[in-house]
């Protein structure tokens, strides 16, 4: 099994089709953002950030799209990772995972996934979803931030994680892609 990233592509590629459809099966309809506007956007959001697709011995495979918090630590947040239903337990989202954080190891890598409250009508998927990333060597860091109306846990890779990361992220990128996409 061979992950890689997916070159060469453009908003008329069949891969770039595939990852806006890998979008739409992969997050609530409240959490979805336009693939074509994360293009947009990091190219033009005057922080660094990427969208990524990748592929799995040469089909897609997933995408990922991450964002540079701004401010003077090097921490970098991984607002999507989706894995198309297909490639589902094969190991590429531990490998798209592996490979995303690799680029910049030196990095305080961050990311939200929603937490597994008793109310959460989608429950199990939450649950199955933390518990993918800590398998994955992430942890939990006991702070959360609530944006949209969804109530998000924050994870890490790094030991510690600053206490105003949660704020950074809600209001440094989730606010300004909102801003930016309408």
């Amino acid at each position: 099994m061979e992950v890689t990233k997916i070159t060469g592509w453009n908003e008329d590629s069949g891969v770039f089709l595939e990852a806006e459809k890998c979008m739409a099966e992969a997050f609530p309809p409240e959490e979805q953002v336009p693939v074509r506007k994360l293009l947009r956007y990091s190219l033009c959001a005057g922080t660094p950030g990427s969208l990524d697709l990748w592929g799995l011995d040469g089909r897609f495979a997933g995408f990922s799209y991450w964002q540079r918090l701004p401010g003077k630590r090097n921490r970098k947040y991984i607002a999507f990772l989706a894995v198309d239903k297909r490639m589902r337990g094969k190991g590429a989202g531990s490998r798209i995972l592996q490979l995303l954080t690799a680029e910049d190891s030196a990095a305080e890598w961050l990311l939200g996934v929603e937490r597994p409250l008793a109310s959460a009508p989608n429950r199990a998927e939450r649950i199955r979803r933390l518990g993918f990333y800590l398998r994955n060597g992430w942890r939990d860091t006991g702070m959360h931030a609530v944006d949209g109306g969804v109530d998000y846990e924050l994870l890490s890779l790094s030991e510690e994680t600053s206490a105003d990361a949660p704020r950074a992220i809600v209001t440094d990128f989730w606010d300004r892609l909102t801003m930016f996409t309408g």
